[in-house]
């Protein structure tokens, strides 16, 4: 036994340096959250305005295992207002900071926070509801 698993390892080697696999590497999740090519590398203030959509994440800000801070000017109407200020996120996980449309236990209008860890962990946080007129939303991770 020991001789064909050892003619075996051979095998694996042979075919994986033939297709270019070495070296094996299970630091999954350490590359998955180590920085990548990117035109914001090193910049630690964005500023965005308007209606914006589809900003690719490698040119969004990288807050991954970082602490940062989340500021935003919004203007509510008489009425109230619901719908997303800024969000960032894709298949496995994401942020958003919004005004609550009154569902999932939250009242309408209220600022909330949502962290998604790899759909692992969710953090939720609640701010409270804002009135008609100018606000400044200023949110500390």
């Amino acid at each position: 036994m020991p001789d064909k698993l050892k003619q075996m390892q051979n095998i694996f080697y042979l075919e994986a340096a033939k297709y270019n696999v070495l070296p094996l590497d299970n630091t999954t999740l350490a590359r998955w959250n180590a920085p990548k090519p990117s035109l914001t590398a090193g910049r630690t203030e964005f500023t965005y305005s308007g209606t914006l959509a589809n900003v690719p994440g490698s040119t969004a800000p990288h807050i991954l295992n970082k602490s940062y801070t989340i500021t935003a000017e919004v203007t509510i109407p008489a009425g109230g207002a619901e719908g997303m200020i800024v969000t960032q996120g894709g298949r496995f996980g994401g942020y958003g900071l919004f005004l609550s449309k009154g569902e999932l236990g939250i009242g309408r209008g209220k600022v909330v926070f949502l962290y998604n860890l790899l759909d692992l962990k969710r953090t939720v946080w609640e701010g409270p509801e804002l009135s008609p007129g100018r606000h400044t939303i200023v949110f500390d991770f």
